[in-house]
């Protein structure tokens, strides 16, 4: 009687019902992730195709294209989108963890930026020296924040009061 009210016929239905439940209840979970942080995903989406777009034109242009080195924009995609899942999980699960999505995801960001406008420098798209001055220009900012954070590390006075 119970079995029929249940509409459960077997253990194996009992089994399946339950791993089916734990996936939807994963794939809404993610989902959620997803919907709320869109523009982040968006942003890993065309980083990563625009870099992919200018090594895969510069490797045709220079004859050296081959179809696995190509297929690694599915992996970079799959791994990327895995890393912002994980963070955003943690994010969620732990509000102490707020930081996390510009510590991790940014140079993410950033290092396949600076890789698609070197290929793009290299297929003439960029002007000669506009990716050399970018990159000095990076080198430059870098370089004084070390040596503020030294300061700041050195001295005896807090932060608050650097400020």
């Amino acid at each position: 009687m119970v079995a029929s009210i249940a509409h459960v016929r077997s253990f194996g239905e009992v089994v399946f019902n339950f791993i089916a439940t734990i996936f939807a209840f994963l794939a809404g979970y993610f989902k959620v992730i997803a919907m709320d942080n869109k523009y982040l995903f968006m942003s890993v989406f065309v980083v990563v195709i625009g870099d992919w777009l200018f090594g895969t034109v510069l490797a045709i242009k220079n004859r050296k294209w081959e179809t696995q080195k190509a297929m690694k924009l599915i992996y970079y995609l799959c791994a990327y989108y895995l890393i912002v899942f994980i963070v955003l999980a943690i994010q969620k699960g732990n509000p102490a963890a707020f930081f996390l999505d510009e510590t991790i995801i940014v140079p993410i960001l950033i290092f396949q930026t600076i890789s698609a406008l070197k290929s793009a420098s290299l297929l003439g798209v960029l002007p000669r020296g506009l990716l050399l001055q970018i990159l000095k220009n990076i080198d430059n900012y870098k370089d004084k924040a070390i040596e503020q954070s030294n300061e700041i590390i050195t001295s005896n006075t807090p932060v608050n009061e650097t400020v």
